[in-house]
């Protein structure tokens, strides 16, 4: 009685591994405030609908100079990973370099924008 019970637990976690161990992603550079462990769990826990392209991968800069690839959705479908094409953008697109992303600290991804600082002349403030 317990083989097949042993059996069937061992094909489930090898099934659920594997589904788990297909990423779109990948960390390309470690910088100095976030733990590879830390941009992974952000990512794994991310919705990452509408952030990949269709035919480039898409990357994402951090604010401590981590760097993350997303594949492409041409790359995704030639690796047999399962992904929501509706969740691909209509063009490749790339992010401008006042795009920041950060990890709060509960591991949620956040997306910023670095406003240029603004200029004071003679006491009043300009943009």
């Amino acid at each position: 009685m317990k083989t097949p019970t042993v059996l069937l637990s061992a094909i489930a976690l090898t099934i659920a591994q594997f589904s788990f161990g297909q990423k779109i992603f990948s960390v390309e550079e470690v910088g100095s405030k976030y733990t590879q462990n830390q941009i992974l769990d952000a990512l794994e826990a991310a919705n990452l609908c509408g952030y990949v392209n269709p035919s480039e991968n898409y990357l994402i800069k951090f604010d401590d100079g981590s760097t993350v690839r997303i594949s492409s959705f041409q790359e995704i479908e030639m690796e047999g990973v399962s992904f929501d094409s509706s969740c691909v953008r209509e063009k490749n697109i790339q992010e401008r370099e006042t795009t920041v992303w950060s990890i709060s600290n509960n591991n949620v991804l956040r997306k910023g924008v670095i406003a240029p600082p603004r200029k004071t002349i003679s006491g009043a403030t300009r943009d």
